[in-house]
């Protein structure tokens, strides 16, 4: 199916032909699209204009449609843009489906752009309103398993017809496509209900993107970008995620070449989970490193403090939610603490081993990213360093640590209310 991008008004003589539609510009609201129903595929079902106009509602209300029965089809607001980019496709119908719990089977369609062909999700601009964004213009194919017309329709034949369609398209849509199979595959994971996206789920989606893409332009690295792909789709933890996170990027950075799609992949991966979630399991992943490494008793109690803190479950199941009883203050200030701790510790045996001669050893190498990571995540620009932060042998509340941090002389509630901004959070593996 196909659709088209549009201005404020349609150009007049606007006219467009998918595989079920044939798109006009509205005799009276220059502004809005007129879909007719081809004749061929009027009878069915799921082309209806009824259930086009429904799935619109559902997914893009924002498009206003509108049944148009005296004219065999259905409106939509016309929208100002270009087709989207292989990964924004990828973003909205993981959107679509968190919001729906519906996959879009046909998110990419021919484009010819002299006939205003522009496809079925075009990034633009509608003239009731003036933000950018992206949008599912053809819902007819937003497949939902426990709906009725898609039990009837999509069958699982019918779905592999479309698949096949696709595979032309895989080395230029890699993350549509490859979101597009991690959907359904979830979507089905569930024969009672269709189960809900979580920030964990999201996170190894983009990672397995990230992994994905590069494949078809460095062959010879294919083996190993698919040996992580096994791995993440077999995590059952953050933990586990996280340092794969950290192997992955090590391997780009050696044999990737500049890719924008993976970047933007591991961008929205890191972006996916609440930020004290992620630095809570890099510290823990910082922890298990250097401990492995610390010998004297003073830093074995520090550690052992720490671990007490119970920051990280690493068995937690994907299906598990676990909401934290205390406030976003405390979590951040004692992840604070943990940082601070750590910090001196790792900068305190490194100055020893130097002043030895001997080489850092490689668990405290890797405990450095996650340090580095947790302090980005905790320390806003005006943080002050944390070496000059004067931590007591019995903290101050968290509220005045988290102003102290900050080189503020506010009151507690200032503080906390800072703190809620950093992270307003409910924590979920």
């Amino acid at each position: 199916m196909s659709s088209v991008s549009s201005g404020s008004a349609a150009p007049k003589d606007l006219k467009a032909e998918g595989g079920f539609h044939i798109v006009t510009r509205h005799p009276v609201d220059s502004t809005r699209l007129i879909k007719g129903s081809v004749q061929k595929t009027a009878h069915l079902l799921w082309a209806e204009p009824s259930r086009s106009v429904r799935l619109c509602k559902e997914i893009e209300p924002d498009l206003r449609p509108v049944l148009e029965k005296s004219r065999n089809g259905w409106s939509l607001q016309y929208v100002k843009g270009e087709t989207a980019s292989d990964m924004e496709i990828a973003v909205r119908m993981l959107e679509i489906y968190r919001e729906t719990k519906r996959v879009v089977l046909d998110p990419i369609s021919g484009r010819d752009p002299e006939n205003g062909l522009q496809g079925n999700f075009i990034k633009g601009r509608i003239s009731t309103d003036p933000t950018e964004r992206v949008f599912a213009v053809d819902p007819d194919l937003a497949y939902r398993p426990d709906s009725p017309v898609s039990k009837n329709y999509f069958s699982e034949a019918t779905r592999e017809t479309i698949d096949a369609s696709y595979r032309p398209h895989w080395r230029n849509y890699p993350a549509t496509l490859k979101m597009r199979e991690l959907l359904l595959e979830f979507q089905s994971s569930q024969q009672e209900e269709i189960p809900d996206l979580t920030p964990f789920l999201e996170f190894q989606f983009f990672l397995i993107l990230a992994v994905f893409i590069p494949q078809y332009s460095q062959p010879q690295e294919r083996k190993t970008y698919q040996q992580y792909e096994t791995q993440l789709k077999q995590a059952k933890s953050l933990y586990q995620l996280i340092e794969l996170l950290f192997q992955i990027k090590s391997f780009l950075n050696i044999h990737c070449l500049p890719n924008k799609k993976v970047e933007e992949a591991l961008r929205r991966a890191e972006k996916s989970l609440p930020p004290l979630l992620y630095c809570k399991v890099s510290l823990q992943l910082a922890l298990d490193y250097g401990q492995k490494c610390s010998s004297d008793e003073e830093q074995k109690a520090v550690l052992e403090w720490y671990r007490e803190t119970r920051l990280q479950d690493k068995t937690t199941s994907t299906k598990t939610t676990t909401v934290s009883s205390t406030s976003p203050t405390v979590r951040a200030s004692n992840l604070i603490r943990c940082l601070y701790h750590l910090e001196r510790i790792l900068t305190h045996q490194s100055s020893i081993w130097a002043w030895r001669g001997i080489n850092e050893p490689e668990p405290y190498k890797k405990a450095r990213p996650f340090l580095e990571k947790a302090r980005k995540i905790l320390t806003p620009r005006d943080l002050l360093p944390l070496s000059e932060v004067v931590l007591l042998k019995s903290p101050p509340s968290p509220c005045l640590t988290f102003a102290a941090l900050l080189g503020m002389k506010k009151k507690q509630e200032d503080a906390a209310s800072i703190a809620s901004r950093t992270s307003s959070i409910s924590i979920s593996h």
